[in-house]
This record gives structure tokens, C-alpha cells and sequence, in this order.
């Protein structure tokens, strides 16, 4: 009973935006990528730019990256995604296994959910969203790259 009890708490987990990463780099996959999607925290992103556990990816304009950015993330803008898919497909595939996090400017931008949705359709599965995106990162003070 116990047992069955567990096993439906930890498919229930998944399944919901807020639920719990159990253990090594899980993903709280975005099937539905919207807005609401909870995402990563600031404290799992700060662990993930210091270990490189996955490859972090920024959904806004150029013009916005070079301005900053996390440190490590590349730039792949979601409103530019067909014209800029095949500079960083290489990088995308080798980093597939260990995971992907895409990041935009706020909660609220949008773009992270919509370069999340074009991922899939190519085939890529281990993806997340940072949330808080730019907005979040900045207010905490944490290291940026130009």
C-alpha cells in the first residue's frame, strides 16, 4: 500500500508546474509551454551555471544578449528561430542528453515557452524553462556576460 501510495505521489509530482525535482538534472518539461509553466528557481539556475549540467540557451533578441546575459548561455532568439536553428543545431544535439534550459526576459515574455515548443517539434525532449528569466537573474545580483 505504501509502496502504491509513493509511486502516485511521484507521477502526481511530475505532472504538476510546481512539482519537485527529485534528485540529478530532471526537467520540468513544458509539453504545454505556457506562461504559467513554473519552471526552474533561481537557486537551480545559479547550480547549473556553476556546474555546466546543462546548456543554457536565451530566447531573446540579439540585441537584448549582447546587452547580457547569463554566463555560458547561447543565443538562439524564438522570434528568429528558423533563421538561427542551424548555427547552434550542433550544440543543441551534443547537449540533448544533459539538458536544455532556455531562458527570456521575464515570467511574462513568452519567448522561452515558444523557442521550448520549436525545440520539441525538432525533435529535442530534456528541456526546461528558467522562469524568472533576465528580469529574475539581474534582481538577484548574479554574474552577467556581454
Amino acid at each position: 500500500m505504501a509502496v502504491s501510495a509513493f509511486t502516485v505521489g511521484v507521477i502526481y509530482n511530475q505532472f504538476q508546474p510546481s512539482g519537485v525535482a527529485l534528485g540529478g538534472f530532471q526537467t520540468r518539461t513544458v509539453a504545454d509551454a505556457s506562461p504559467q509553466s513554473e519552471g526552474y528557481s533561481i537557486v537551480r539556475m545559479k547550480r547549473i551555471v556553476e556546474t555546466g549540467e546543462a546548456l543554457i540557451v536565451d530566447a531573446r533578441p540579439q540585441e537584448q544578449y549582447l546587452q547580457g546575459h547569463i554566463p555560458g548561455a547561447i543565443n538562439l532568439p524564438a522570434n528568429e528561430f528558423s533563421t538561427s536553428f542551424s548555427r547552434h543545431e550542433s550544440d543543441l544535439r551534443a547537449a540533448s542528453d544533459r539538458g536544455i534550459v532556455v531562458y527570456c526576459s521575464s515570467r511574462t515574455c513568452g519567448a522561452s515557452e515558444k523557442l521550448v515548443r520549436e525545440l520539441r517539434q525538432h525533435g529535442f525532449q530534456n528541456l526546461a524553462v528558467f522562469s524568472g528569466g533576465w528580469d529574475t537573474w539581474i534582481a538577484n545580483q548574479l554574474p552577467e556576460m556581454r
